[in-house]
């Protein structure tokens, strides 16, 4: 499982998560531009704690990552996460602001699910939570997820 964070700006959310990522064996994906000091997220990867992976811009994160492995979610998101069809391989994408950019509901309106309310990383949590337990009852995403893992470049830079 994935968890990836578009445009974080908030040190210590980011940070719960990346505990989270370590807790749960989930990868974590920084996508930016990333507002907010990498530090100790790299010093965790470093020490094989953490399998950060940085994409400079949603553009390179696109490139590594296929459209159909993402579930976005959103305060005003239509389904509730255990209707999500997941998979070990899927991403899930959270905004750092806590909405969605338009051309993401625009382009992807069928596999955007209810953010919980509740703090940014409750929130995650609570996400994450539910999608490993779909996963682990067999919960399985529509065909075509294009399940291959990671293609891309871990630590990407700008």
């Amino acid at each position: 499982m994935h968890i990836a964070l578009m445009e974080p700006n908030d040190t210590r959310g980011a940070e719960l998560v990346a505990k989270l990522c370590v807790e749960t064996g989930t990868s974590l994906h920084l996508i930016g531009p990333v507002e907010i000091p990498v530090d100790s997220l790299e010093a965790r990867e470093a020490a094989g704690e953490l399998d950060l992976w940085q994409h400079p811009d949603w553009f390179e994160f696109r490139r590594a990552i296929a459209r159909e492995r993402c579930y976005y979610f959103s305060p005003d998101g239509g389904k509730p996460v255990e209707e999500g069809r997941f998979r070990a391989t899927s991403v899930l994408m959270f905004a750092g602001s806590g909405q969605l950019p338009d051309r993401i509901k625009e382009k992807y309106p069928t596999r955007i699910y209810q953010l919980p309310a509740g703090k940014p990383a409750e929130a995650v949590k609570a996400v994450l939570t539910a999608a490993l337990k779909r996963v682990s009852e067999g919960g399985r995403e529509a065909p075509g997820d294009g399940g291959t893992a990671g293609r891309g470049r871990r630590r990407a830079r700008p």
